[in-house]
């Protein structure tokens, strides 16, 4: 019986740690990987609750895997904070423009221009007008105001469609295939990961520029089928899954490996042993 309580009372102590976590990076709006390290540290005191004492090396490894499990959790409803508003009915307007906002400072970035962003701004937590630079916010509010009123209601219920470069993306994707399928070589850009093709600069320049000219020959009821085909229930757990392994980083790394080690410290006991 012992295992199983290390093991329930592990699972809710790094449940209650991934809680906190997504809590600090969605009411606070900023990059809080360091606080992945509580997953860790709460499941390690879980699992030597369960234990009722020195737990061992199972303790730690039972406090190693609750930890993990809280980990993917955590990163997975960060992810679903950020594709989620598609499946459940939109979002307001301010956050809508943030993503026209982010289409905005790609472009400026691309080509040379500085951007400044405010201290404590995360690529995971942008979703309001204090989170950019004041040039790119203003400039995605004029690219908003320019749009008709039925497609900011379109935009509303589903923001990332607002992104017409990643859009394009699953149509280069289409291409790569049928390039490869041809037997046609590819020239991949220096560094392209090919599991996370996320905008044009990730896709060779050919490939790229006979998917833009695809879309572009694409009547807009075209475009509209081809939008809402990606974004039924099965392109949304598609899109969530590629967010989700884009998504992690070096930093993550450094946290996870951390909060594993703390788990499994505070788990086996060797905490209070050193």
């Amino acid at each position: 019986m012992k295992p199983l309580c290390m093991l329930g009372a592990g699972l809710v102590g790094a449940l209650l740690g991934a809680a906190a976590w997504v809590a600090v990076v969605y009411f606070a709006n900023i990059e809080a990987g360091i606080i992945a390290i509580l997953v860790g540290v709460l499941a390690g005191f879980g699992v030597s609750f369960g234990a009722r004492g020195a737990a061992g090396t199972l303790g730690g490894v039972i406090a190693l895997g609750c930890a993990l499990i809280g980990l993917l959790v955590g990163k997975l409803a960060l992810v679903s904070i950020i594709v989620g508003p598609m499946a459940v009915g939109g979002v307001h307007e301010e956050e809508a423009i943030s993503y026209v906002a982010d289409v905005v400072a790609r472009e400026y970035e691309a080509e040379g221009k500085p951007v400044s962003w405010p201290r404590g701004s995360s690529p995971d937590g942008r979703y309001q007008e204090a989170d950019y630079p004041a040039d790119v916010w203003a400039e995605a509010e004029t690219r908003w105001n320019a749009y008709g009123e039925g497609e900011r209601e379109r935009y509303m219920g589903n923001p990332m469609l607002i992104d017409k470069e990643y859009i394009v993306t699953f149509i280069a994707d289409d291409v790569v295939m049928e390039y490869e399928e041809a037997g046609r070589a590819l020239n991949w850009p220096p560094g392209a990961d090919q599991d996370f093709l996320m905008s044009g600069a990730d896709y060779p320049e050919d490939v790229w520029a006979e998917a833009w000219s695809r879309w572009e020959a694409m009547t807009p009821e075209e475009r509209i089928a081809h939008e809402d085909g990606l974004f039924d229930a099965g392109g949304l757990a598609l899109i969530m899954l590629s967010v989700f392994l884009f998504s992690f980083s070096l930093w993550d790394v450094l946290w996870f490996g951390l909060a594993g080690v703390a788990a499994w410290r505070i788990g086996s006991g060797a905490e209070r042993g050193s």
